[in-house]
């Protein structure tokens, strides 16, 4: 039999899509990915505890994921640094999406890092040392709560916000206690 399914993409995320032509897919990421890499004809399911609009990286994460899915697909292999590029590109420029870059590095890299930024994608990431005791203490004093509210980082750019002195004295602060685990 000829099973006209088989003629389709077929994406499953939080809602599922199955599309003769890419062009129509409502997923920007699924859409941009799929239409770089020129894919057609696949079907792509994922599975994902966080919803999206949170503000944990979960969108960095979820690009990361699919560029390096589609690359091993394609039997390409990616530095870390290439990963953390391309998915810099498909959210930043493709996508115009503004943010920083530091969700893209952390998912890609992974653990308890401090992340030196230089020029325009120019960084450096140093894993920081920490014993495991340290680590589940970390863990034990940390909770997350959600309040069922979504915010767009892409609309709360960071850069735009306007710093009070005390502001910026306490982020410097931070960053030399950083540098000093380091």
């Amino acid at each position: 039999k000829d099973n006209k399914i088989n003629n389709n993409t077929i994406l499953s995320y939080s809602k599922r899509e199955i599309l003769i032509n890419n062009d129509r897919i409502k997923h920007p990421v699924f859409r941009d990915l799929l239409k770089y890499h020129e894919l057609n004809n696949v079907e792509i399911h994922t599975i994902s505890d966080l919803p999206s609009g949170l503000g944990l990286g979960s969108s960095s994460s979820f690009t990361a994921a699919l560029i390096k899915c589609i690359n091993e697909f394609n039997s390409q292999k990616l530095s870390k640094k290439n990963l953390v590029f391309d998915s810099i590109n498909c959210e930043r420029k493709r996508l115009k999406e503004s943010g920083g870059y530091q969700d893209q590095i952390a998912t890609v890299y992974g653990g308890i890092n401090f992340i030196e930024f230089s020029k325009k994608y120019t960084f450096k990431v140093n894993q920081l040392k920490i014993v495991n005791k340290t680590i589940r203490s970390l863990e034990d004093s940390c909770f997350l709560l959600f309040f069922n509210r979504k915010k767009h980082s892409s609309k709360l750019s960071f850069a735009r916000t306007i710093l009070k002195s005390e502001q910026i004295m306490l982020l410097h602060e931070l960053k030399n206690h950083a540098k000093i685990a380091k």
